[in-house]
């Protein structure tokens, strides 16, 4: 019996523990830890947001691109008539088709991406009934508070309007 009342007064002499200096470093270290892991994340989340923005911008002018290539494939080609911000034409059913991004409607396209700048040049082909190319360039003006300052992306792509033939003018 003795020998079990030894054991407990040594039990309860023993000062295991942690002592309240011990827990502010553990807290200390671990609060150091957590700071630079939501550093981390945060940044990460902020890059991915600024690759939401830009993937929305190039998705927003390959609609406008695809637009303007849909109806210039078919448009009658001594009628393009490309000026500064616009581009003009006659479409295959003698419909008028312009496109002004001089005009503010046409230029905003959400509220944080809007065309900046508009470019056409023809480039007229020295094969003989090949139709002209068209580049068109599109500078687009990224205002979103996840990325910062305003940043400027360009955009640019080539278009062949198609030759369509009177198939009943062709005799056999």
């Amino acid at each position: 019996m003795t020998q079990h009342i030894n054991r407990l007064k040594y039990y309860l002499k023993r000062k295991d523990g942690v002592t309240l200096m011990e827990m502010m470093v553990a807290f200390g270290v671990f609060g150091v830890f957590i700071s630079i892991a939501l550093g981390g994340f945060m940044q990460s989340l902020r890059n991915q947001r600024a690759a939401l923005v830009f993937m929305e911008a190039n998705d927003a002018a390959s609609i406008i691109f695809e637009d303007i290539a849909r109806q210039l494939r078919t448009a009658k080609i001594n009628t393009i008539n490309i000026s500064q911000n616009a581009l003009s034409f006659t479409n295959y059913q003698g419909d008028p088709v312009s496109y002004d991004f001089n005009n503010s409607a046409q230029k905003t396209i959400n509220a944080s991406i809007s065309v900046d700048g508009f470019s056409a040049l023809r480039i007229d082909t020295t094969t003989v009934g090949a139709p002209p190319r068209i580049v068109l360039s599109i500078r687009m003006k990224i205002t979103d508070p996840s990325i910062g300052n305003p940043v400027y992306q360009t955009l640019q792509t080539t278009i062949s309007p198609r030759l369509y033939y009177n198939l009943r003018s062709i005799s056999i």
